[in-house]
């Protein structure tokens, strides 16, 4: 899926704009949220397809 991808590798940028323009807003508890899942979301591995272990 090239536009998942896209978006996937893309989303520091897009959640960068969000929490900036949320804060502008004066939208206090919506920045800080969107910033914590940009950071769970780098710090959460990605999982491998179903049925594909590497791990063995």
């Amino acid at each position: 899926m090239p536009l998942g991808r896209f978006a996937w590798q893309t989303r520091f940028v897009v959640g960068a704009i969000a929490v900036v323009l949320e804060a502008q807003a004066g939208r206090w508890p919506s920045p800080i949220v969107i910033a914590l899942f940009v950071a769970v979301s780098y710090l959460m591995p990605e999982h491998a397809p179903a049925g594909n272990d590497t791990s063995r």
